[in-house]
């Protein structure tokens, strides 16, 4: 993965200067996703999937500052992927469907829009962070693969602007650390009779104001993630004594 566009403009240098903050990046580009070694490399670290979790911000004016309840059930999950040695790899029907026909769509993708799509296995950024990046598409993007189930939720993205905030934070978490410019949310449906109507592809183009506050939330999260692991590594017993309000 080439880094010799950034630098080249002010968003560049703005978005090489956030992602500084988080740690060093490092592509394992040979790793194959969903393997045994994969699962090892992104265990303990909050990949771009959950990314939403960490930018919901608690309502009470007081917790602003803090991390969603589902964010903290995040890193739970994580320090627990480091108690058993077990790495979560969350699997359901729609994800196997998707898993199953990820590779088509990319084809389809590249012979549509008549460009060359690259494979990589994960991108680390820190000791907290990373992304595993469906494709990679030139020097400048990133594409994220979605294959429906059901017509209703492939056709919602062709005549509503309201993205699920879940893809949005996906989308952008994967962008920022891949060091790219944009990335194609591309929802693929099988089951269109019409090629021509197979795909839906929505880009989202890097937005630095987005960066600036997505890495306020990753640093709050990579916070109380460390004040929790310094306490899950604490030496002797993990006893305590109920605290009254």
């Amino acid at each position: 993965m080439k880094d010799d566009f950034f630098g080249k403009t002010e968003d560049d240098k703005r978005h090489l200067e956030l992602l500084s903050k988080l740690g060093e990046v490092y592509v394992y580009k040979e790793l194959e996703q969903n393997s045994p070694e994969w699962c090892e490399a992104r265990g303990g670290r909050m990949t771009a999937s959950p990314a939403q979790k960490v930018m919901t911000i608690p309502k009470k004016v007081a917790d602003r500052g803090k991390l969603s309840d589902g964010a903290v059930t995040h890193i739970l999950d994580r320090l627990n992927e480091i108690l058993t040695g077990k790495f979560t790899n969350f699997k359901n029907y729609s994800m196997d469907h998707g898993h199953k026909f990820e590779p088509e769509a990319g084809v389809y993708y590249e012979n549509k829009y008549n460009v060359k799509l690259e494979k990589v296995g994960f991108i680390s950024v820190g000791s907290h962070f990373g992304c595993s990046p469906d494709r990679l598409c030139g020097e400048f993007g990133t594409v994220q693969i979605k294959c429906p189930t059901a017509g209703g939720s492939y056709l919602k993205h062709l005549f509503d602007n309201k993205i699920e905030k879940d893809f949005i934070a996906q989308c952008n978490t994967e962008m920022f650390f891949s060091k790219r410019r944009w990335c194609d949310l591309f929802l693929y449906y099988t089951e269109a009779k019409s090629d021509s109507q197979r795909s839906i592809r929505i880009r989202f183009e890097r937005n630095i104001d987005y960066l600036e506050t997505l890495t306020e939330r990753l640093l709050i999260y990579k916070n109380e993630y460390d004040e929790m692991l310094d306490l899950f590594l604490e030496d002797g017993s993990w006893d305590r004594t109920y605290k009254y309000d």
